[in-house]
This record gives C-alpha cells, sequence and structure tokens, in this order.
C-alpha cells in the first residue's frame, strides 16, 4: 500500500464511486470529469474534522482538519506529491495533516501539491514515524490507494504501523 486517509480525500472517493453521474460519464468514457465536479462539490459540503495524533510518546490535536494521509511514497492519486520526502525503503511513514486551511485556500493547495510546495504552508503538516495513533470526533470515510475500504468510528482510534515494505492499518470497519 503506498498511502492511506481520512477525510476531505476519501469522502470525495465516496462521493464520486457511488454516484449516478461517474456512471453516466463512464458510459461516454468521461468518468474522470465526475472526479472534478466531486472535489467543487465536497468542498462546499464537507464538514471538517478534530484529529489527535499520538507518536513516541507526545499528543498532538488538530482542530478543522480537512484530511490526514499517510504515505509511504511520496504519490497520490496521479500524480500529486503528497509527502515528498516518503521512502518505502527507510522503515518510517509520513502522516501529512492539512488543517485549519480555507475552502479557497485549499483549492490553491491542490496546485502545489504537484510539486510537493504545499508542506511549506503552515496549514500542512508531516510528522515521520513507525507508528501513529489517529482519534477523530466522528465518523469519516477512509481509504487506501484511492479505494474507500471502510469508514472510522466515532471517538475511536486508527493505528498505522509499518515494517520494512509493509504498511498496516487496523480499526477501520
Amino acid at each position: 500500500m503506498n498511502n492511506t486517509g481520512i477525510g476531505f480525500d476519501a469522502y470525495i472517493a465516496y462521493k464520486t464511486n457511488n454516484s449516478k453521474i461517474k456512471k453516466r460519464l463512464n458510459k461516454i468514457g468521461l468518468g474522470q470529469l465526475s472526479y472534478i465536479y466531486f472535489v467543487l462539490y465536497c468542498l462546499f459540503t464537507y464538514k471538517l474534522f478534530k484529529l489527535t495524533i499520538q507518536q513516541d510518546g507526545q499528543q498532538y490535536t488538530y482542530e478543522k482538519v480537512w484530511f490526514a494521509t499517510v504515505s509511504n511514497q511520496p504519490y497520490f492519486g496521479g500524480g500529486m506529491k503528497i509527502s515528498p520526502n516518503s521512502c518505502s525503503k527507510d522503515g518510517l511513514i509520513e502522516l501529512t495533516i492539512v488543517y485549519n486551511l480555507s475552502r479557497f485556500k485549499l483549492l490553491l493547495l491542490f496546485i502545489t501539491v504537484f510539486f510537493g510546495a504545499h508542506t511549506r504552508l503552515k496549514e500542512v503538516v508531516q510528522i515521520s514515524s513507525s507508528k501513529f495513533i489517529l482519534s477523530v470526533d466522528k465518523e469519516l470515510p477512509c481509504h487506501a490507494d484511492g479505494e474507500l475500504i471502510g469508514t472510522t468510528k466515532k471517538e475511536s482510534e486508527i493505528t498505522y504501523t509499518v515494517s520494512l515494505n509493509s504498511l498496516k492499518l487496523a480499526d477501520v470497519k
């Protein structure tokens, strides 16, 4: 697995993959346009969440979170460089958190992600570790490599660990 995450990106995947729009557009070979439509739709309907992270004995809390993605390589979703410093051979995973952004600034962030420049924004945090425990304040969709794999439970913990050449995700229903 290259990356897995919760929040806005998984919500887009959920909405897109369960839409009649995508099915109709797929029939005429334009299914990818449904993704653009749902990015814009979700931009105005998505509800932000609170995220608490436990890592190496430390606890961090972020308010107004758009998404959190755990990566084991730099790229995500068709060439976006979500985690520029990720390396699948270093025994670490990288957590990228995007929070406290206006909806307009989030749109601008998508442009910078293709170059890895989003990491310069104060609203983007990246942490490296071999293990993260994430807690959220509500149910959220969860994806792995862009495919919806379930939903987090409200106030549950999601544990991400890595061993060399593997990433393990637990506690998603």
